[in-house]
């Protein structure tokens, strides 16, 4: 069945239809945050692969919260998504209505919804700057990371942040990060995480940077290594906790599954 899916791309429409960068973040932020949608994310070079493997993990967690088997063929009509670039990746955020979902599973499927085109204004590549030391070398692959290889086009290689630290970057401030891993442990793709405080031993976890004026995500750090340092997982560079004074800032520290 051909459906209509509610999109937002980078192009350029008439007056009306297009929708700023922020207006599709803070669209996205309130369907996490609403117990009325099943969401999942993927980030991929091929969009069309972004899309079905966002699309597979929301059929995954509906049918388990529901206990039931729906197919992704059932739920096509229902998902709607939202498509934002980032560099070279295409992130594909997917959602549904929870009581199409149960409506489908009785036997009594609502009509799909249809809905207008969404167009972004501007494009989504961000430059964050999170604090680094000076002279700090990018290792050959940080942990939860990858790094994204054109040597054929002769281009050196450079890290990227994969798709859970880029959504903490997105939600910036400490009690919006704090209730995306909140989301995230309820969906059983964060087994644990907490204040760094509350915790003598944190040597081998991840831990996520704030300021503590401004409560702003400064940068997220991976578990220590062998040598001592720790991998910026936004720059892919060595690092330290040492580097983040314990008076300038707050920590949380997470495990992921």
């Amino acid at each position: 069945m051909k459906h209509k899916l509610a999109i937002l791309a980078l192009a350029t429409m008439p007056a009306g239809h297009a929708l700023a960068q922020s207006s599709i973040l803070q669209r996205v932020n309130e369907i996490k945050q609403d117990e009325l949608y099943y969401w999942q994310e993927c980030s991929h070079l091929i969009a069309d692969t972004a899309f079905q493997r966002a699309t597979g993990y929301l059929l995954l967690e509906a049918n388990q919260d529901m206990a039931q088997t729906l197919s992704q063929q059932q739920i096509a009509p229902y998902v709607q998504h939202i498509k934002i670039m980032r560099g070279e990746k295409t992130r594909m955020f997917v959602y549904m209505l929870k009581s199409d979902a149960r409506g489908i599973a009785a036997g009594q499927a609502p009509p799909p919804p249809v809905t207008a085109e969404w167009v972004a204004a501007q494009p989504a590549a961000t430059t964050y700057a999170p604090a680094t030391p000076p002279n700090s070398t990018p290792p050959a692959g940080g942990p939860q990371g990858v790094s994204h290889r054109r040597e054929a086009e002769g281009r050196p290689q450079r890290y990227v942040p994969d798709e859970f630290v880029l959504n903490i970057l997105d939600y910036k401030g400490f009690r919006a990060v704090y209730n995306y891993l909140e989301g995230m442990k309820r969906r059983h793709r964060v087994l644990q995480f907490g204040a760094l405080r509350d915790i003598e031993e944190y040597a081998s976890l991840d831990i996520i940077l704030f300021d503590r004026q401004s409560q702003q995500v400064v940068t997220i750090l991976s578990g220590q290594r062998p040598d001592g340092m720790r991998t910026n997982l936004v720059t892919g560079a060595d690092d330290s906790l040492d580097n983040y004074p314990e008076e300038m800032a707050l920590a949380i520290w997470y495990i992921r599954k």
